[in-house]
């Protein structure tokens, strides 16, 4: 079978035995036959050849990809990975733990074992929000899969998705139900169909939004849409949850498109 190395030809000792050794690089059902003087003799050995301790960890999906806010990542997106040893054999039993490093996202399950393959693939990751781009304080959906210790090569995988905020659909329902109730007289009218919030929140000397301008701080930004609830302006209605900003965040980073 291929894979193997094994010495060919073997001369019998005193007692009349041969013996001979298989080496296989290539995990599975090995077939060992005998012959004698071109006779082949009855009762061929099977051996079987497992893979050998993990070195590697390589990715079977993409790492880097788009999702729907909210939404889980498609069936052919879902993180999976592969441990190998040195020879390329998938090694089974393998611990992989799958962890968010940042974002707002859930992974199900988080740990899981390898198959008779080597591979671990996740059930589900739903992504929040994510934002992409140079400002340091962007918030990206990371999730890293890892499995045994710094020897592994790879190790960890990791996995980005960017999620695309839609206006109409993911953050106008988000700010009536957090804004509607002060702002139903006044600019912006949160009550409005979203056309009309969406002219409201980018023309005038206000400025509730500037677009791709997403910079969190006093002195960066002049996003009235999170920097007033956020405490730079004074605003007597609160402030947003840290979850909802960095939607927002996300949404004008990412041209904050009437969409």
């Amino acid at each position: 079978t291929s894979g193997f190395r094994g010495t060919i030809t073997h001369t019998t000792d005193a007692s009349g035995q041969a013996t001979g050794t298989l080496a296989a690089t290539v995990a599975g059902t090995k077939i060992v036959n005998a012959t004698v003087g071109g006779v082949a003799l009855p009762g061929a050995a099977t051996v079987t050849v497992l893979p050998n301790v993990p070195t590697q960890i390589v990715p079977l999906t993409a790492t880097a990809f788009t999702v729907f806010f909210g939404q889980a990542v498609l069936t052919a997106q879902r993180p999976s990975v592969r441990v190998l040893d040195a020879f390329g054999n998938g090694v089974p039993a393998v611990v992989v733990n799958f962890g968010i490093t940042s974002g707002q996202s859930s992974v199900s399950p988080a740990t899981l074992v390898t198959d008779a393959n080597g591979v671990a693939t996740v059930s589900s990751w739903v992504i929040a929000t994510v934002l992409s781009g140079p400002n340091p304080d962007d918030v990206y959906n990371r999730l890293t899969a890892s499995a045994g210790g710094a020897g592994i090569v790879g190790n960890p995988v990791t996995f980005v998705g960017t999620a695309t905020v839609s206006f109409g659909t993911d953050l106008v329902p988000l700010l009536g139900s957090n804004c509607a109730g002060c702002h139903l007289a006044t600019p912006p009218h949160f009550g409005a169909a979203p056309a009309t919030i969406y002219s409201e929140l980018l023309v005038g000397t206000q400025r509730y939004v500037i677009p791709s301008d997403s910079i969190s701080t006093a002195a960066g930004t002049k996003n009235l849409l999170f920097a007033k609830p956020g405490g730079v302006v004074a605003h007597g209605g609160g402030t947003f949850s840290a979850s909802l900003v960095t939607i927002i965040k996300a949404w004008i980073q990412q041209g904050a498109q009437q969409n």
